[in-house]
């Protein structure tokens, strides 16, 4: 849910204020039993509707529908185990409960001096009590836990960043185009110089949209592309993109 709300508000206010508040998100769990998809799950589907607001895209007419987009996006992902990976990839691991705080915390205090840059391990505020209960049998809670959600996301994104969180243009009315791309091209297309040097800053500049180009995990090939802009702008950045690699396997989201 955390990731959920996360992305959409990384896409909501990319398109407000013509940055990406973060660079790539990510979910994982501590007692992960399988790797089904989120899709498997009718609670988990039932929670993301709920959790992802229409109302703030009232401007947008037809696609590209940025929060059916963010829910087709997690009906991708598939469950699975926190590792040291995440640990020496991302920056801050967000955690729902004590427990999970000191399991990451485990993790992170078994590895030799020396060793690279871990990232910090946060709780999400307000949400300690929603770690433990099984959704499925207590349905009335599921309301109580996206709301506390809710809160606890923005409050953990005012205190990461601060002043500049709140300063948003919402005349801009800019759109965000987004889709998986998964398949054995992707070394030359994003992982290695070709898009994270001048090709990426160049169709910046051509178009006046912003390019994110994160991977849905540590060591996958599987990358989800986002370009945020004036609609007709991000048509042609998106065409540009195209122009810059062969064509992978490609999940497109609405």
């Amino acid at each position: 849910m955390a990731h959920a709300y996360l992305e959409y508000r990384r896409v909501w206010k990319a398109n407000v204020t013509g940055r990406w508040i973060f660079e790539g998100i990510s979910s994982a769990g501590c007692c992960v039993e399988n790797e089904n998809t989120m899709e498997d799950s009718p609670v988990v589907m039932k929670a993301l509707n709920k959790l992802i607001p229409r109302g703030e895209y009232s401007w947008a007419q037809g696609p590209p529908c940025e929060p059916y987009s963010v829910v087709a996006l997690m009906r991708t992902l598939k469950r699975r185990q926190v590792t040291l990976k995440d640990l020496e990839h991302y920056d801050i691991l967000l955690c729902f409960s004590a427990a999970d705080h000191d399991h990451i915390r485990n993790i992170k205090s078994g590895q030799p001096s020396g060793s690279k840059t871990l990232g910090r391990v946060v709780i999400l505020p307000h949400c300690e009590e929603f770690s433990s209960i099984d959704y499925g049998k207590n349905p009335g809670k599921l309301d109580d836990m996206i709301a506390k959600v809710k809160t606890g996301i923005r409050e953990f994104i005012s205190v990461e960043l601060g002043s500049w969180s709140r300063t948003l243009d919402v005349t801009k009315h800019n759109r965000t185009r987004q889709e998986i791309h998964d398949g054995p091209s992707l070394n030359t297309y994003i992982a290695d110089k070709v898009f994270e040097g001048p090709k990426k800053l160049e169709i910046e500049e051509q178009t006046g949209c912003i390019i994110s180009i994160q991977r849905t995990r540590p060591l996958t090939r599987q990358v989800l592309l986002s370009i945020s802009g004036p609609e007709e702008a991000v048509t042609e950045a998106w065409d540009l993109v195209c122009h810059f690699r062969n064509k992978p396997h490609v999940v497109s989201l609405p």
